[in-house]
This record gives C-alpha cells, structure tokens and sequence, in this order.
C-alpha cells in the first residue's frame, strides 16, 4: 500500500488570533514524528512520502493536487490541538480527492480526545501515543483485510460505536529505530528560524550554518499542570544510546551539511550520565558541530556542563516559568529559587548561553508574584528571555481548572479558535502588561514603573506614547 504522511497547512485565525501572534507561528525543523513513521515503513517495504503542507504553505487546492498525483492508498496526518482547524478541513479535502483513502489520526490532540475526534471527523483509525509499530500493523491489517481489533494502540468507529484497542507497549529500545527519513523533506525549507538568528549574532557567527532537530528521548519525569506531556508519555521517559544520537548527528553534518543541532527532548539531561558519554563521543569523532538543548534546572551539573561545552554546546534553555514559589506550586512545577540560581551560575561559569522560558498568568498570577519573576531575573542575568502567556490545552490541569471555571468546557475543541489565553483569573490587557514588564528586568524600578504605566495606558485607550510621539495602538479584546 502506497502511504503519504501529512503535516497540514497553517491555519489562520485571522481576528481570532492570539493577541501576541497574528500569524501562524513559523515551522523552524522538520516534523520528526512523521519523519519516525515515514523511515519505519520504509524499513518494511512500504513507499511513503511526506507533504509538509505547513512549511510549504499550500493551498488546499494544491493539497488536493498532490494527493490525486500520488495516489495514496493510506493518508496519516499530524495533528496538533493548535492548528485543528486546519486537519479538520483537510480531512474533508482527502474525501472529496479520493473517498477509498484510508485516513489515519495521530499526536497529542486525537489522542487526548479520541471520541471526540471520531464521533466528530470518522477517520479510519486514530493512533494513540507512539505511532512507528502501530502504523505498520494497522496498514497491514488493511492490506490483509484483517480485523482492526488485533492492532494494539488505535481507536476507530465501529457501526457508530467507539473502539479503543488494548494499549501499546512503549518501545523500550529507540535505538531500534531507523533514523527520521530526512531524505523525504527539503531540510533547506526549515531554516530563518529567528531565535537561531539572535543567538548567531550572541555568538558572533555572520554566516549561518544549516540547522536540523533531533530527539534523542521520549517522554518526561515532570507533572506540570499547564503540559500534555505527562498525558501522552504517563512519566515515562526512554532514551537513546550515545553511539546512536552520535550516528544521527554525524549523518546530518556529513551528508546533509547540517552545522547547528537542537535537541528536541522535553527535558535533555535527565541521564546525565548519557549526556556526558554523548558529549565524549562526539569529541572523538571530532564533528564540528553546535548544538543546544532545552532542560529542567535540577538537572545540570559542572562536569555536565563542562563536556557540552567541549563538545560543541553553545546555549541552553531552562524552564524557569516564575520567580514566585507559589505560583510554582499551583502548577506542579518542583523547583525552586536555588536550583534555578545554581543552573544558571553553572552554565555561565561553563562559557555556554543561557535562555530563561517564562510564563504569565498562571492560576495565582499577581503583581507580587511578577516582581518576584523579575527579582529572579535580575539574580540569574539569562542571555536570553523567553516569556509566553499561559495558555489553556487540552485536557491538562490547567484546562481541569478552567473548566471548573466555567470559562470553556468539550466543545471548544470543535472550534476553529486557537489554544485561549487563560484569563480565568486577570484580564488579557493585566496578562500583556505583565508580559511586557518582564522584558524591562534590567531597568530600575523607577524606570519599570514608567514603562508600565505607559503600557497601561496604550492597552486600555489605544493610544501609544514613544519617541515618535503619540500614535494609535490596538487594543486587545
């Protein structure tokens, strides 16, 4: 059977737009779930292609195009809660290309919310959490013209009723993996990716390397109230080998040309032990490369942070989110003011960039609790700031508390809105001056209170008081 695996197009909210984000949020790396899937297939005997409709920008008329071209026997597509709106209409552009193309469902989103999504869409299957294994039995259950109720790991209709199938084993072996079929998607499309293009100039680099992702694990410890992660994954986390993260890394430099590496995982250093054994190997293959990762604070050491360095490491991100410890509480983030004081001293004693992500908004959010984030930042000095306004995702603690809120319930999902602002507790125009407060961290406290005064003003009147005088700014509804 002939398969195409999709990732939809952007979808824009147009006036539903987030207030921060206008436009679609720019793809920067290649969809590795689907680049997984496309290499497990093809290890079976299996054509596959991918069309990444988001980096592309296509139309759903060439989508339709495309698919009429290839002729797919089989259609899996990625779905994100975010851009749902998209595979909806996708969905429906598949069945009028072709209705004898069997749909498959898979991420976070069908798997959060199965019946939903199959009461709703009538996909031929969903796929629930790792997809590799169970994408192939599935397709060869159809091939075979078998019944669906033997493949592990999926849910579909049956005369109107819902059938979810005895869960999936997790892979325990990774490594046991081929790699993402790089070979399927244009890598030079994944490229002007603007936080690579501020940490260049950190770095003093003027002409930019290609740059790829890797995950090199699946899965987090962490319980976070405002993250999927724990849903999908149950807190299991699974690892790949040194010798294999070195294999993958080396096969993008040497055949793909590729001289800046990101790390995917949710949380990078949890086995610090691999890391550093990573960090070994790939000074002896003496790979010119750059890489950074993203990681939790209580996972850092100095000797950790001393072999990434040697080994290319030039920036890391920490989850920071707050500098108030109740508000850390309220989201089930276990840390506090010493580990973040600790990480950030390390990585800069190490020579490496430091980046804090930040949240605002979160359940006890307060003008106290943001002079304690800023008082942190001041403390920790990161390279770079990264701050977001909490949002409400599926079925996450956050979105439980919203719901008890009465502020959303199930049928937002069946919207074409993206991910709300969680405004349950302080207004959108409170969030945004908050939000912006943050970046003024290295003012005095005088020269913050000036500057959210006059953010006060221009959120609530529209008018914008700057250097160039006195203009018309939107106002956030």
């Amino acid at each position: 059977m002939k398969v195409l695996l999709i990732n939809p197009p952007p979808f824009n909210h147009a006036e539903n737009s987030r207030f921060l984000e206008k436009t679609p949020i720019q793809t920067y790396t290649m969809p590795l779930g689907l680049g997984y899937i496309a290499s497990y297939l093809e290890k079976h005997g299996y054509k596959v292609s991918i069309l990444d409709a988001y980096v592309k920008k296509l139309s759903y008329e060439e989508i339709e195009s495309r698919i009429r071209e290839m002729s797919p026997e089989v259609i899996g597509i990625t779905c994100l809660s975010d851009q749902r709106a998209a595979w909806f209409r996708l969905i429906d552009v598949i069945r009028t290309a072709d209705s004898a193309i069997k749909i498959v469902l898979g991420g976070a989103h069908p798997s959060l919310l199965t019946e939903q999504v199959l009461k709703r869409f009538s996909p031929d299957a969903v796929v629930l959490g790792e997809g590799e294994e169970t994408m192939l039995e599935l397709i060869e259950a159809w091939q075979n013209k078998r019944d669906l109720d033997a493949v592990k790991g999926i849910a579909y209709l049956q005369d109107g009723k819902v059938i979810i199938t005895s869960p999936r084993e997790r892979i325990k072996v990774l490594d046991d993996l081929p790699s993402p079929a790089y070979h399927l998607v244009a890598l030079s499309d994944y490229q002007g990716w603007e936080f690579l293009t501020m940490l260049y100039g950190m770095l003093g680099i003027k002409k930019q390397p290609k740059y790829a992702s890797i995950s090199t694990s699946r899965g987090c410890v962490g319980d976070c109230g405002y993250c999927s992660s724990p849903l999908i994954w149950k807190r299991r986390w699974t690892q790949r080998s040194e010798n294999n993260i070195a294999d993958e890394m080396e096969k993008l430099h040497s055949e793909y040309d590729v001289g800046f590496i990101i790390m995917t995982d949710d949380i990078f250093t949890i086995n610090q032990t691999r890391v550093i054994s990573l960090c070994e190997e790939l000074r002896r293959r003496n790979l010119n490369l750059m890489w950074g990762f993203e990681t939790a604070v209580q996972f850092v050491s100095p000797e950790l942070l001393h072999h990434a360095k040697k080994a290319g490491c030039c920036c890391i991100l920490f989850g920071v989110e707050s500098g108030s410890s109740a508000v850390l509480s309220n989201i089930s983030k276990k840390i506090n003011e010493e580990d973040v004081l600790k990480a950030f001293r390390m990585t800069k004693e190490a020579g490496i960039l430091t980046g804090a992500f930040l949240m605002v908004g979160n359940p006890g959010e307060s003008e106290k609790s943001i002079s304690e984030t800023i008082h942190l930042l001041r403390k920790i000095e990161p390279d770079i700031i990264l701050p977001q306004v909490t949002m409400i995702t599926p079925s996450t603690k956050i979105y439980s508390l919203a719901k008890e809120k009465g502020f959303i319930d199930e049928s937002y999902w069946l919207t074409d809105l993206p991910f709300p602002y969680y405004t349950c507790e302080r207004d959108l125009k409170t969030l945004l001056r908050w939000h912006r407060k943050l970046f003024y961290y290295k003012r005095s406290n005088v020269g913050i209170l000036l500057r959210t005064m006059r953010d006060y003003i221009e959120l609530h009147t529209g008018i914008r008081i700057s250097r160039k005088g006195i203009t018309k700014a939107e106002i956030p509804r």
